[in-house]
Protein backbone atom coordinates (compact mmCIF):
# COMPACT_ATOMS: atom_id res chain seq x y z
CA UNK A 1 0.00 0.00 0.00
CA UNK A 2 1.37 3.43 -0.90
CA UNK A 3 0.90 6.66 0.99
CA UNK A 4 -1.29 9.04 -1.02
CA UNK A 5 -0.69 12.16 1.06
CA UNK A 6 2.26 14.48 1.33
CA UNK A 7 5.10 14.33 3.84
CA UNK A 8 6.13 17.68 5.33
CA UNK A 9 9.56 17.65 7.03
CA UNK A 10 10.04 20.30 9.72
CA UNK A 11 13.52 21.20 10.91
CA UNK A 12 15.01 24.36 12.36
CA UNK A 13 17.71 24.38 9.66
CA UNK A 14 18.69 22.84 6.35
CA UNK A 15 22.37 23.42 7.17
CA UNK A 16 23.91 20.12 6.11
CA UNK A 17 26.56 20.09 8.85
CA UNK A 18 23.68 19.37 11.24
CA UNK A 19 23.07 15.63 11.61
CA UNK A 20 19.30 16.12 11.82
CA UNK A 21 19.30 18.24 8.67
CA UNK A 22 21.40 15.70 6.79
CA UNK A 23 19.00 12.89 7.66
CA UNK A 24 16.03 15.06 6.69
CA UNK A 25 17.53 16.04 3.33
CA UNK A 26 18.61 12.47 2.51
CA UNK A 27 15.18 11.16 3.49
CA UNK A 28 13.42 13.85 1.47
CA UNK A 29 15.50 13.02 -1.62
CA UNK A 30 14.85 9.29 -1.21
CA UNK A 31 11.12 9.77 -0.81
CA UNK A 32 10.98 11.96 -3.90
CA UNK A 33 12.91 9.31 -5.84
CA UNK A 34 10.30 6.77 -4.69
CA UNK A 35 7.56 8.93 -6.18
CA UNK A 36 6.23 10.50 -2.98
CA UNK A 37 5.35 14.15 -2.51
CA UNK A 38 7.92 15.19 0.11
CA UNK A 39 8.52 18.79 1.19
CA UNK A 40 11.00 20.49 3.54
CA UNK A 41 9.83 23.29 5.84
CA UNK A 42 12.40 25.41 7.69
CA UNK A 43 12.39 28.98 9.00
CA UNK A 44 14.18 29.99 5.79
CA UNK A 45 11.16 29.19 3.62
CA UNK A 46 8.58 30.60 6.02
CA UNK A 47 7.36 34.21 6.38
CA UNK A 48 9.60 36.19 8.77
CA UNK A 49 8.36 37.02 12.23
CA UNK A 50 7.76 40.67 13.10
CA UNK A 51 10.55 42.08 15.26
CA UNK A 52 8.29 42.45 18.31
CA UNK A 53 7.27 38.79 18.11
CA UNK A 54 10.91 37.74 17.93
CA UNK A 55 11.76 39.80 21.04
CA UNK A 56 8.79 38.43 23.00
CA UNK A 57 9.64 34.88 22.01
CA UNK A 58 13.25 35.26 23.12
CA UNK A 59 12.33 36.85 26.46
CA UNK A 60 9.72 34.18 27.22
CA UNK A 61 12.05 31.19 26.81
CA UNK A 62 13.51 29.48 29.87
CA UNK A 63 17.26 29.71 29.63
CA UNK A 64 19.86 27.21 30.73
CA UNK A 65 22.70 28.59 32.85
CA UNK A 66 25.20 26.55 30.83
CA UNK A 67 25.45 24.43 27.72
CA UNK A 68 23.86 22.26 26.34
CA UNK A 69 20.64 24.00 25.24
CA UNK A 70 17.29 24.13 27.02
CA UNK A 71 14.31 25.01 24.86
CA UNK A 72 10.62 25.65 25.35
CA UNK A 73 7.55 24.35 23.53
CA UNK A 74 5.89 27.71 22.95
CA UNK A 75 6.70 30.05 20.10
CA UNK A 76 5.11 33.12 18.55
CA UNK A 77 5.92 31.86 15.06
CA UNK A 78 2.26 31.11 14.26
CA UNK A 79 2.42 31.80 10.53
CA UNK A 80 3.86 28.32 10.14
CA UNK A 81 0.45 26.84 10.86
CA UNK A 82 -0.93 28.30 7.65
CA UNK A 83 0.76 25.45 5.73
CA UNK A 84 -2.03 24.00 3.61
CA UNK A 85 -2.54 20.32 4.44
CA UNK A 86 -5.18 17.61 4.74
CA UNK A 87 -5.79 14.67 7.06
CA UNK A 88 -3.90 12.46 4.60
CA UNK A 89 -0.70 14.48 5.04
CA UNK A 90 2.05 13.66 7.51
CA UNK A 91 4.13 16.11 9.57
CA UNK A 92 7.58 14.70 10.23
CA UNK A 93 9.29 16.71 12.98
CA UNK A 94 13.06 16.47 13.06
CA UNK A 95 15.09 18.91 15.26
CA UNK A 96 12.78 21.87 15.81
CA UNK A 97 14.31 23.45 18.92
CA UNK A 98 11.97 26.19 20.12
CA UNK A 99 10.87 27.08 16.60
CA UNK A 100 7.52 25.26 16.70
CA UNK A 101 4.70 26.18 19.05
CA UNK A 102 3.69 22.70 20.20
CA UNK A 103 0.18 23.46 21.52
CA UNK A 104 -1.09 25.25 18.42
CA UNK A 105 0.81 23.03 15.98
CA UNK A 106 -0.48 19.77 17.45
CA UNK A 107 -4.01 21.16 17.72
CA UNK A 108 -3.98 22.41 14.14
CA UNK A 109 -2.37 19.51 12.30
CA UNK A 110 -5.07 17.21 10.91
CA UNK A 111 -2.98 14.19 9.94
CA UNK A 112 -0.35 11.90 11.40
CA UNK A 113 2.71 13.29 13.22
CA UNK A 114 6.06 11.51 13.20
CA UNK A 115 8.74 12.77 15.60
CA UNK A 116 12.36 11.65 15.27
CA UNK A 117 14.27 11.84 18.54
CA UNK A 118 17.49 13.55 17.50
CA UNK A 119 18.17 14.30 21.17
CA UNK A 120 16.37 13.97 24.51
CA UNK A 121 14.32 17.18 24.38
CA UNK A 122 11.03 15.45 23.49
CA UNK A 123 11.00 13.35 26.67
CA UNK A 124 12.48 15.89 29.12
CA UNK A 125 11.29 19.17 30.58
CA UNK A 126 13.37 21.09 28.06
CA UNK A 127 17.01 20.00 28.15
CA UNK A 128 18.44 18.32 25.08
CA UNK A 129 21.18 16.39 26.87
CA UNK A 130 20.30 15.41 30.46
CA UNK A 131 23.81 14.15 31.22
CA UNK A 132 23.86 12.46 34.61
CA UNK A 133 20.54 14.03 35.65
CA UNK A 134 17.58 11.62 35.75
CA UNK A 135 14.89 14.00 36.97
CA UNK A 136 13.19 13.77 33.57
CA UNK A 137 12.33 10.14 34.32
CA UNK A 138 9.66 11.19 36.81
CA UNK A 139 8.76 14.81 36.11
CA UNK A 140 11.76 17.18 36.19
CA UNK A 141 11.92 20.14 38.59
CA UNK A 142 14.95 21.53 40.43
CA UNK A 143 16.61 21.60 37.03
CA UNK A 144 20.42 21.76 37.22
CA UNK A 145 20.62 23.31 33.75
CA UNK A 146 18.35 26.15 34.91
CA UNK A 147 20.18 26.37 38.24
CA UNK A 148 16.76 25.98 39.85
CA UNK A 149 15.97 24.81 43.38
CA UNK A 150 12.20 24.85 42.91
CA UNK A 151 10.26 21.62 42.44
CA UNK A 152 7.73 23.41 40.24
CA UNK A 153 10.14 25.26 37.98
CA UNK A 154 9.76 25.76 34.20
CA UNK A 155 11.21 22.32 33.50
CA UNK A 156 8.56 20.59 35.66
CA UNK A 157 5.70 22.62 34.22
CA UNK A 158 6.87 22.02 30.68
CA UNK A 159 7.36 18.29 31.36
CA UNK A 160 3.71 17.98 32.44
CA UNK A 161 2.50 19.99 29.47
CA UNK A 162 4.55 17.91 27.04
CA UNK A 163 3.16 14.67 28.42
CA UNK A 164 -0.43 15.92 28.09
CA UNK A 165 0.16 17.13 24.53
CA UNK A 166 1.80 13.93 23.36
CA UNK A 167 -0.87 11.75 24.93
CA UNK A 168 -3.62 13.85 23.36
CA UNK A 169 -2.41 12.83 19.89
CA UNK A 170 -3.15 9.17 20.53
CA UNK A 171 -2.55 6.91 17.52
CA UNK A 172 -1.78 9.92 15.30
CA UNK A 173 1.67 10.15 16.93
CA UNK A 174 4.71 8.03 16.11
CA UNK A 175 7.91 8.53 18.11
CA UNK A 176 11.04 7.26 16.37
CA UNK A 177 14.50 6.73 17.86
CA UNK A 178 17.52 6.35 15.55
CA UNK A 179 19.02 3.54 17.65
CA UNK A 180 17.82 0.84 20.02
CA UNK A 181 20.01 2.29 22.75
CA UNK A 182 18.31 5.68 22.57
CA UNK A 183 14.84 4.15 22.29
CA UNK A 184 15.46 2.37 25.60
CA UNK A 185 16.44 5.68 27.21
CA UNK A 186 13.28 7.37 25.93
CA UNK A 187 11.05 4.55 27.19
CA UNK A 188 12.41 5.00 30.71
CA UNK A 189 10.87 8.47 30.99
CA UNK A 190 7.35 8.63 32.38
CA UNK A 191 6.77 11.42 29.87
CA UNK A 192 6.87 8.73 27.15
CA UNK A 193 4.73 6.34 29.22
CA UNK A 194 1.88 4.86 27.14
CA UNK A 195 3.64 6.00 23.97
CA UNK A 196 5.27 3.56 21.60
CA UNK A 197 8.85 4.37 20.62
CA UNK A 198 9.89 2.71 17.38
CA UNK A 199 13.41 2.33 16.02
CA UNK A 200 14.50 3.39 12.54
CA UNK A 201 18.25 3.66 12.21
CA UNK A 202 19.66 6.68 10.45
CA UNK A 203 21.24 5.79 7.13
CA UNK A 204 24.49 6.55 5.34
CA UNK A 205 24.83 7.31 1.63
CA UNK A 206 27.00 4.45 0.26
CA UNK A 207 27.73 6.40 -2.91
CA UNK A 208 29.74 8.86 -0.80
CA UNK A 209 30.78 7.09 2.40
CA UNK A 210 32.52 3.90 1.29
CA UNK A 211 35.85 2.18 1.53
CA UNK A 212 38.76 4.14 0.05
CA UNK A 213 42.40 3.12 -0.01
CA UNK A 214 43.87 4.50 3.20
CA UNK A 215 47.27 5.36 1.73
CA UNK A 216 45.66 7.23 -1.16
CA UNK A 217 43.43 9.21 1.16
CA UNK A 218 46.41 10.20 3.28
CA UNK A 219 48.37 11.39 0.27
CA UNK A 220 45.46 13.54 -0.87
CA UNK A 221 45.07 15.03 2.61
CA UNK A 222 48.83 15.32 3.18
CA UNK A 223 48.69 13.50 6.53
CA UNK A 224 51.95 12.65 8.31
CA UNK A 225 51.47 9.06 9.48
CA UNK A 226 55.00 7.80 9.94
CA UNK A 227 55.23 7.93 13.72
CA UNK A 228 51.96 6.45 14.96
CA UNK A 229 48.23 5.88 14.39
CA UNK A 230 45.88 8.53 13.06
CA UNK A 231 42.82 9.03 15.28
CA UNK A 232 39.82 11.00 14.03
CA UNK A 233 37.65 13.04 16.43
CA UNK A 234 34.52 14.71 15.01
CA UNK A 235 31.91 17.02 16.56
CA UNK A 236 29.81 19.77 15.03
CA UNK A 237 30.90 21.93 17.98
CA UNK A 238 34.09 20.74 19.64
CA UNK A 239 33.27 22.58 22.86
CA UNK A 240 29.92 20.84 23.49
CA UNK A 241 30.21 19.41 27.02
CA UNK A 242 28.47 16.10 26.26
CA UNK A 243 30.87 15.38 23.39
CA UNK A 244 33.79 15.36 25.85
CA UNK A 245 36.37 16.08 23.18
CA UNK A 246 39.12 16.69 25.80
CA UNK A 247 38.62 13.13 27.07
CA UNK A 248 38.90 11.76 23.54
CA UNK A 249 42.11 13.73 22.94
CA UNK A 250 43.50 12.54 26.24
CA UNK A 251 42.90 8.95 25.21
CA UNK A 252 44.61 9.49 21.85
CA UNK A 253 47.57 11.12 23.61
CA UNK A 254 48.15 7.86 25.50
CA UNK A 255 49.19 6.20 22.22
CA UNK A 256 52.85 7.04 21.48
CA UNK A 257 53.39 9.04 18.30
CA UNK A 258 49.68 9.34 17.54
CA UNK A 259 48.15 12.10 15.44
CA UNK A 260 44.69 13.45 16.30
CA UNK A 261 42.69 14.90 13.41
CA UNK A 262 39.86 17.15 14.62
CA UNK A 263 36.82 18.10 12.56
CA UNK A 264 34.38 20.66 13.94
CA UNK A 265 33.89 24.25 15.05
CA UNK A 266 35.07 26.20 18.10
CA UNK A 267 38.07 25.83 20.34
CA UNK A 268 39.75 22.95 22.12
CA UNK A 269 42.76 22.34 24.32
CA UNK A 270 45.18 19.63 23.24
CA UNK A 271 47.04 17.55 25.85
CA UNK A 272 50.78 18.28 26.06
CA UNK A 273 52.81 16.36 23.51
CA UNK A 274 49.88 15.33 21.31
CA UNK A 275 50.17 16.12 17.63
CA UNK A 276 46.91 17.65 16.44
CA UNK A 277 45.65 18.65 13.03
CA UNK A 278 42.53 20.79 13.38
CA UNK A 279 40.80 21.16 10.03
CA UNK A 280 37.66 23.00 11.19
CA UNK A 281 34.21 22.10 9.89
CA UNK A 282 34.13 20.08 6.67
CA UNK A 283 31.11 20.86 4.52
CA UNK A 284 31.97 18.68 1.51
CA UNK A 285 30.75 15.10 2.19
CA UNK A 286 33.29 13.60 -0.22
CA UNK A 287 36.16 15.38 1.50
CA UNK A 288 34.78 14.23 4.83
CA UNK A 289 34.74 10.63 3.59
CA UNK A 290 38.46 10.95 2.76
CA UNK A 291 39.21 11.91 6.37
CA UNK A 292 37.25 8.89 7.60
CA UNK A 293 39.13 6.61 5.21
CA UNK A 294 42.52 8.10 6.11
CA UNK A 295 42.11 7.45 9.84
CA UNK A 296 43.21 4.30 11.62
CA UNK A 297 40.47 4.68 14.22
CA UNK A 298 37.51 6.93 15.03
CA UNK A 299 37.46 8.00 18.68
CA UNK A 300 34.51 9.34 20.68
CA UNK A 301 34.15 10.00 24.40
CA UNK A 302 30.58 11.35 24.09
CA UNK A 303 28.35 10.21 26.94
CA UNK A 304 25.14 10.83 24.99
CA UNK A 305 24.39 10.06 21.34
CA UNK A 306 20.96 9.29 19.90
CA UNK A 307 22.69 7.72 16.90
CA UNK A 308 26.24 8.89 16.24
CA UNK A 309 26.25 9.93 12.60
CA UNK A 310 29.98 10.59 12.33
CA UNK A 311 30.79 7.22 13.89
CA UNK A 312 28.42 5.48 11.46
CA UNK A 313 29.99 7.29 8.51
CA UNK A 314 33.42 6.14 9.67
CA UNK A 315 32.14 2.56 9.81
CA UNK A 316 30.79 2.92 6.26
CA UNK A 317 34.33 3.86 5.24
CA UNK A 318 35.59 0.73 7.07
CA UNK A 319 37.33 2.66 9.82
CA UNK A 320 36.89 1.06 13.27
CA UNK A 321 35.75 3.02 16.31
CA UNK A 322 36.54 3.25 20.02
CA UNK A 323 33.65 4.76 21.94
CA UNK A 324 31.44 4.70 24.97
CA UNK A 325 28.40 2.39 24.51
CA UNK A 326 25.96 5.05 23.33
CA UNK A 327 23.79 5.34 20.22
CA UNK A 328 24.59 3.02 17.35
CA UNK A 329 28.03 2.24 18.84
CA UNK A 330 26.30 0.05 21.41
CA UNK A 331 24.83 -2.01 18.56
CA UNK A 332 27.96 -2.20 16.39
CA UNK A 333 30.45 -3.09 19.13
CA UNK A 334 32.40 -6.18 18.16
CA UNK A 335 31.39 -5.87 14.50
CA UNK A 336 32.98 -2.52 13.64
CA UNK A 337 34.73 -1.32 16.78
CA UNK A 338 34.87 -1.49 20.55
CA UNK A 339 33.15 0.26 23.45
CA UNK A 340 34.11 0.84 27.07
CA UNK A 341 32.22 1.95 30.16
CA UNK A 342 34.17 5.15 30.82
CA UNK A 343 36.63 7.52 29.18
CA UNK A 344 39.56 6.39 31.31
CA UNK A 345 39.33 3.00 29.55
CA UNK A 346 39.43 4.53 26.07
CA UNK A 347 43.22 4.17 25.49
CA UNK A 348 43.04 0.39 25.84
CA UNK A 349 39.82 0.33 23.80
CA UNK A 350 41.57 2.20 20.99
CA UNK A 351 44.42 -0.32 21.03
CA UNK A 352 41.93 -3.18 20.86
CA UNK A 353 40.05 -1.62 17.93
CA UNK A 354 43.33 -1.10 16.07
CA UNK A 355 44.37 -4.72 16.67
CA UNK A 356 41.05 -6.07 15.40
CA UNK A 357 40.31 -3.69 12.53
CA UNK A 358 41.01 -6.25 9.79
CA UNK A 359 38.66 -8.81 11.36
CA UNK A 360 35.57 -6.58 11.68
CA UNK A 361 32.63 -7.13 9.32
CA UNK A 362 31.58 -3.45 9.22
CA UNK A 363 27.77 -3.90 8.92
CA UNK A 364 25.97 -1.96 6.22
CA UNK A 365 24.05 1.15 7.36
CA UNK A 366 22.63 2.29 4.04
CA UNK A 367 20.20 5.18 3.67
CA UNK A 368 17.90 2.84 1.70
CA UNK A 369 17.08 0.86 4.86
CA UNK A 370 16.30 4.11 6.69
CA UNK A 371 13.97 5.25 3.90
CA UNK A 372 12.16 1.90 3.89
CA UNK A 373 11.71 2.11 7.66
CA UNK A 374 10.07 5.52 7.44
CA UNK A 375 7.99 4.47 4.43
CA UNK A 376 6.53 1.69 6.58
CA UNK A 377 5.63 4.27 9.23
CA UNK A 378 4.02 6.58 6.70
CA UNK A 379 2.02 3.72 5.19
CA UNK A 380 0.54 2.88 8.58
CA UNK A 381 -1.17 6.25 8.41
CA UNK A 382 -2.71 5.66 4.98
Amino acid sequence: MSHAGRIFHFNVTDWHLSGAARLMLDLDAGLRAAGLDSRVITPRNQPPRPLLQKIRARLSRPRAKRQPPFTGIRSTFTRLHAVEHTAADIAHLHWTGDWLDWPSFFAGWKGRIVVTLHDAAVFTGGCHVPGDCEKHLEGCGRCPQLASRRASDPSARQWREKRALLRSLGPRLALVAPSGHFAALARRSLLADRLEVKVVRNGIRPSIFARTDRASARRILDLDTETGPVALVVATHLDQPHKRVPDALGAVAALPGSLAVLIGENGFTAPPGLRVRAVGPVSDPRLLSLYYAAADVFVSAAHSEPFGLALAEAVACRTPFASLPVGVAAELAGAAGETCASADLLPETIRLALARRESYTYPRLGIEDCIRGYLDLYREAA
